[in-house]
């Protein structure tokens, strides 16, 4: 008995590293993934893909082929599903995937829990999934935000619905709330997080937050908040707007103290709107 035990404790002892270390991994087809996923009672990933998409390509590269991925692919049922096949095209289809790379979480009864709609990057994604392994998935923190109402919980709710899966009506919902719990802006996370929103719903075209994001500009002038300033600038200009869009900007351009950085884009505004002979404006008195 003895020596039968120290002749499998010498084999495994000679495996090569990665027989050791062997993992799951993907499994080959949806079906057996979500059979395991159910069986287990674990979380099922989707990653939906097709072969000329270059973020998939950088997603599987970096993410998926990472040792800390294949890890959790353990505990974690996955599998890779390309929408220009068949059966792949179906699925998609069942889940509106409107656009690839998209990695869908289910639970074992194939019910969406949340999904990422493009490359993040590789730390970032790994937060994500052990956080839906901890029992955090969306739905998770939305039940949870009925009982109470916790800065990080409405960051990440409203962070999620501005950007993965966008719901217009829970982004103003979640992005209302979380504004309640920091009034004046004080901490960095709250500036990131408006900046980002402000800057998503510019760029689909959403008008009607414009004046907020004019308000929130002109008491915040500096930082980094001139790139979101000539964002604005800019949709007023295609909205044909001249007017509202030098209006604004020349406010701005007063205030802000990263002038060197927005100085060529003010001057050709100026042509733009008709300003050319405009002076330099003294900042204001705030």
């Amino acid at each position: 008995m003895i020596r039968n035990l120290f002749i499998v404790f010498i084999a495994c002892t000679f495996l090569p590293v990665s027989a050791q270390n062997k993992h799951r991994g993907f499994f080959d087809d949806y079906a057996t993934a979500l059979q395991e996923a159910n069986e287990l009672g674990q979380v099922l990933m989707i990653g939906f893909y097709e072969k000329s998409c270059f973020l998939g390509k950088q997603l599987n590269q970096e993410v998926y082929r990472s040792k800390e991925f294949q890890a959790i692919t353990d505990e974690i049922a996955c599998v890779k599903v390309d929408i220009d096949k068949d059966k792949g095209g179906i699925l998609a289809d069942k889940y509106r995937i409107s656009g690839c790379p998209t990695v869908l979480f289910t639970n074992g009864a194939g019910i969406e829990l949340e999904r990422i709609t493009s490359y993040i990057p590789k730390e970032e994604f790994m937060g994500i999934v052990t956080r839906i392994l901890k029992g955090n998935s969306i739905p998770v923190v939305e039940n949870r935000v009925v009982a109470r109402q916790d800065y990080s919980d409405l960051f990440l709710l409203s962070l999620y619905f501005c950007r993965n899966d966008y719901h217009k009506d829970k982004l103003d919902k979640y992005y209302m709330l979380f504004k309640k719990l920091d009034p004046k802006n004080e901490k960095d996370s709250t500036n990131a997080l408006l900046q980002y929103i402000y800057r998503k719903e510019i760029q689909r075209g959403v008008g009607s937050i414009a004046p907020e994001v004019e308000d929130y500009l002109i008491t915040s002038p500096d930082g980094n908040s001139y790139k979101l300033a000539v964002l604005l600038t800019n949709y007023y200009l295609k909205s044909g707007d001249a007017d509202r869009a030098w209006n604004f900007f020349s406010d701005f351009y007063m205030l802000t103290d990263q002038k060197s950085k927005v100085e060529s884009f003010f001057q050709k505004l100026k042509k733009v709107t008709g300003h050319e002979d405009e002076q330099e404006p003294e900042k204001k008195c705030q």
